[in-house]
């Protein structure tokens, strides 16, 4: 397993960066990258809930493992030799909000392509913080 974390302060209030964290459908207007995002099993989000998401050209569905309001968001991706895990969590700080986001990397196939990757990854994660902190700072 492999795994990934990257994070950033956010000047927003806290049901803001929560919220804005849960839009998946509103990523293709803060992220260029970000070709396609829907909720297949429509709002609200809630554990088990499927998210499609079409990113450059790769197309994933990842499926809500956790969901602790204003807290904790955990999704999981999996296919054949793969299994990802992405876990959003917020901590409140005085008039801000860190967000990080720490991805593990399984399966033979995750495990080689994140450490072939590794740094394609990384700027994944560091673009989708910065469309989650423009999306709640605007």
């Amino acid at each position: 397993m492999s795994s990934l974390q990257e994070a950033t302060l956010v000047n927003a209030p806290l049901d803001r960066v929560w919220d804005t964290v849960l839009d998946f459908e509103g990523r293709p207007t803060h992220s260029p990258r970000v070709k396609e995002a829907r909720l297949l099993d429509g709002p609200p989000l809630h554990e088990g809930s499927r998210i499609r998401l079409v990113v450059d050209r790769n197309a994933f569905t990842p499926v809500v493992q956790r969901l602790q309001p204003k807290e904790r968001l955990t999704l999981l991706v999996t296919g054949p030799g793969f299994k990802a895990t992405h876990e959003y969590t917020l901590h409140p700080q005085d008039n801000a909000v860190q967000v990080t986001i720490a991805a593990q990397y399984g399966g033979l196939a995750g495990g080689l392509f994140s450490r072939l990757m590794r740094g394609s990854f990384r700027r994944d994660l560091t673009e989708e913080l910065a469309a989650i902190k423009q999306a709640a700072e605007a």
